[in-house]
């Protein structure tokens, strides 16, 4: 009978630390890193602060429309693609520029005009 109490309190217990290590493989968006990628295609957009730009997005943003001064980023998947939206200012003028992951400048819209040339 010894025997039966001690095998079940060593089961169990295993049983409980399987149950902790297997829960830190599993974690919610709130537990990511600023600098993952979501993986759902939802075109659903996340707030991120600048400094989680990539540095190569940014300069192309700024590029794009010199004198730019940056407010605002937004992240999110478009096509399996990570885009940025990288609102700010020039002036009285307010710009959100899309900028792939690679650098590369998708769509310029300025006070709510869009001016990507796709005839909508």
């Amino acid at each position: 009978m010894k025997n039966l109490t001690w095998i079940s309190g060593v089961f169990l217990s295993l049983s409980l630390i399987g149950c902790h290590s297997a829960d830190r493989h599993f974690s919610t968006a709130s537990d990511a890193s600023p600098n993952a990628v979501a993986q759902d295609d939802d075109g659903g957009e996340e707030e991120i602060a600048l400094d989680h730009v990539p540095a190569a997005v940014k300069q192309a943003a700024v590029a794009a429309v010199p004198g730019l001064v940056l407010r605002e980023a937004e992240k999110e998947i478009e096509g399996g693609v990570t885009v940025y939206a990288l609102e700010g200012r020039v002036g009285s003028d307010e710009y959100e520029v899309e900028v792939s992951s690679d650098g590369r400048v998708l769509e310029i819209d300025k006070n709510g005009d869009d001016d990507d040339d796709d005839d909508d």
